[in-house]
């Protein structure tokens, strides 16, 4: 038992921990997609209807909340811990080198861009989340997004977050094969594309959403 905490509380650890959530996450991020795509459709919401109710509905994807938030929970804390521990290590390599090879821009920048993120699904949660699951209000989901998505100031944010998303996981994904051990010249290619199309594709394709129903809805 000691060991397991032994190892947890050690840097590898907590990398290992960030990472696994943060591919949980992004893994759960691509299931969203998939159901938040639906409201692209030309059936005045029916089938973007039909996902919400299977998502309140369905137990399977309750216990993946409960997953989602727990991970949520972890992998912040963690993450904050790892850059406090990073600058530390930085300032005692100032003291013996050049400053230039202590780390990445983007891995200086990884809290702050996941802050942010954490702002916006703050944001997001409490718009939707919030009142159908918690509150147990009476809403019609489809129309509440499409109201959304039809405020230009909502869908400005909407569309920033989704840059700041897309540094942190292009990042995030390729630290998480290192911590792994799956650093690998054979395997690096793989990893490179698939971190590019989960940070990049993934992203645009939210980002998609809320503009194409506010030229939908608004300007057209």
């Amino acid at each position: 038992m000691k060991w397991i905490l032994a190892f947890f509380r050690s840097s590898i650890g907590k990398k290992t921990i960030m990472s696994t959530t943060g591919l949980y996450l992004s893994i759960f991020l691509v299931m969203h997609l998939a159901g938040n795509l639906l409201l692209l459709l030309t059936d005045n919401g029916e089938a973007f209807r039909a996902y919400s109710e299977f998502m309140h509905a369905s137990l399977f994807i309750f216990i993946n909340e409960i997953i989602l938030f727990a991970s949520l929970l972890i992998h912040i804390p963690t993450a904050i811990m790892i850059s406090l521990q990073n600058r530390k290590a930085r300032k005692s390599r100032y003291q013996k080198t050049s400053p230039g090879n202590s780390s990445t821009m983007a891995s200086r920048f990884m809290v702050f861009t996941g802050l942010l993120t954490l702002g916006f699904l703050v944001l997001h949660l409490n718009s939707f989340f919030v009142p159908v699951k918690i509150l147990q209000q009476d809403m019609d989901l489809y129309s509440a997004v499409i109201e959304k998505f039809s405020q230009p100031v909502y869908v400005g944010v909407y569309l920033f977050c989704m840059v700041i998303l897309a540094l942190h996981l292009r990042h995030g994904f390729t630290s998480a094969f290192q911590t792994f051990g799956l650093n690998h010249s054979r395997y690096n290619t793989i990893f490179k594309l698939l971190g590019g199309l989960i940070s990049i594709v993934v992203p645009i394709a939210f980002a998609a959403i809320p503009a194409v129903v506010y030229v939908r809805e608004v300007l057209q």
